[in-house]
Parts: C-alpha cells; sequence; structure tokens
C-alpha cells in the first residue's frame, strides 16, 4: 500500500498492489498491474495500464494505451491515445487522431476533428 508514489521519471515503474496516486512529470514505461485510482503525469507516452484505474489525467497522452479498465481518460491532447479495453469516458479538448477500439460509451471533447471510432 503506497499512497502516493511522486517521481520526475517514472521509467520502468511497476505497480502491482495498490498506489492510489502516482505522480509523474515522465510516465515513459509506467505498468500499473495493481489498483491505481489516479495516475498525474504531464508526459504519458507509453503508459500501459493493465488493471482497474478509474483516471489517467495527462496533457500529453501520445501513445497512451489502456488494456484494463480505465473510467476516465482526461486529457488536453489525446493525439495518437489507442484505448483496447474498456474505458467509459475519454475527456479531451483535441481529439484530433484519437482511435477507439474497444468499448467506450462516452467521447467527451471540445474538438473532435478527425475522431476515429472503431
Amino acid at each position: 500500500y503506497a499512497p502516493t508514489l511522486s517521481t520526475t521519471d517514472a521509467s520502468k515503474v511497476r505497480m502491482g498492489g495498490y498506489a492510489p496516486t502516482l505522480n509523474t512529470t515522465d510516465a515513459s514505461k509506467v505498468r500499473l498491474g495493481g489498483y491505481a485510482p489516479t495516475l498525474n503525469t504531464t508526459d504519458a507516452s507509453k503508459v500501459r495500464m493493465g488493471g482497474y484505474a478509474p483516471t489517467l489525467a495527462t496533457t500529453d497522452a501520445s501513445k497512451v494505451r489502456l488494456g484494463g479498465y480505465a473510467p476516465t481518460l482526461a486529457t488536453t491532447d489525446a493525439s495518437k491515445v489507442r484505448m483496447g479495453g474498456y474505458a467509459p469516458t475519454l475527456a479531451t479538448t483535441d481529439a484530433s487522431k484519437v482511435r477507439m477500439g474497444g468499448y467506450a460509451p462516452t467521447l467527451a471533447t471540445t474538438d473532435a476533428s478527425k475522431v476515429r471510432m472503431g
């Protein structure tokens, strides 16, 4: 049980238990295999979420992959977001190049240019 993990470089971070909050400015190669209610990052490139994470909050969600259950992905730049699992809500101010290949009941965006929902 680790309520908060704060780091400026979360490369190769593995969370296999319960961690309510992961705060990082670089979440490259973060793997969340357990229960993590919130992942806060300014760069979510290569984030992989394989467990249960209610919220992924990021200003750059390029190359984010959600393979598990993530009720909310909140981002200001959702370019190249790929959602392959179950994500009820994708909230973004720029949904250009969003690809949704799983189950996503709601896509909330102020700019839905080039949104693809498969």
